[in-house]
């Protein structure tokens, strides 16, 4: 670091704390009495606006407190001090005062720049963190519309196999039944209503698998009560008429 811009951040720094008025403050207008006697310190621009740029949070408050570049203050510590005897002999005119002015405004312009890119910086992030919330959010959608495709491509696939394979068994149980006599009849009724009771179970096994898949864990698959005893119904009406029609025949 030049011997410049330490020197700059020095006085800098010495306003990044609460100055007090009724304080002789010797060490300040000394500070600022050497400034304003060396214009090359008061026009070193990217040096002021690196040294505030870099500033802690709560020392950059305190510096636009200063200079008056806070809502709620009014009194410009800096312009306080130019009144001072010891700075501005020539009731505040001369090349001194002209520096030193020329210091302030560029203290303003980069206070005022630092508070632009920190707004932008922060849009930015939020838009950032909006757009990362809706990335995940499709990410998960499209994550549970493929789990949903496999899932369905399984079940029918299951259901086909079982389908096909239930159609073998009922014809190899119906092999026998060669003439449809009453006998065969009751026959045909029991294999019929044991058949509707395994497919009917078979079909529950393969919904409460569907509701594990894609439904609530807290919740159980619930079935239509109307529908489960209508079929245990008819299956168990079909398996009674059929072994009544078989034995009366014997």
């Amino acid at each position: 670091m030049s011997n410049k811009k330490k020197f700059i951040k020095d006085v800098i720094q010495q306003f990044t704390v609460k100055i007090n008025q009724d304080e002789a403050n010797d060490q300040l207008i000394h500070s600022l009495i050497f400034l304003g006697e060396h214009e090359s310190y008061c026009r070193s621009y990217p040096e002021i606006s690196d040294i505030i740029y870099h500033l802690e949070k709560d020392k950059f408050h305190i510096l636009k407190e200063n200079f008056a570049l806070l809502d709620e203050i009014t009194e410009n510590k800096f312009a306080a001090l130019l009144s001072n005897e010891k700075i501005a002999p020539e009731n505040g005119k001369g090349e001194k005062i002209d520096n030193l002015l020329r210091f302030e405004r560029h203290i303003k312009l980069s206070c005022y720049q630092r508070d632009y890119i920190l707004s932008q910086t922060s849009d930015a992030e939020r838009s950032a963190r909006d757009a990362e919330k809706v990335a995940k959010k499709a990410k998960g959608k499209v994550g549970h519309i493929y789990s949903e495709f496999v899932g369905i491509l399984a079940i029918f696939t299951a259901m086909s196999f079982t389908m096909m394979g239930s159609v073998q068994v009922l014809g190899n149980l119906f092999h026998d039944v060669k003439l449809w006599g009453k006998s065969s009849i009751g026959y045909a009724l029991v294999i019929g209503g044991i058949y509707i009771l395994i497919m009917y179970l078979i079909i529950m096994i393969l919904l409460v698998g569907m509701k594990k898949l894609y439904g609530d864990d807290d919740n159980d698959y619930k079935f239509t009560p109307k529908i489960v005893r209508a079929v245990i119904e008819i299956s168990i009406f079909m398996i009674v008429t059929g072994i009544l029609s078989i034995w009366m025949l014997k």
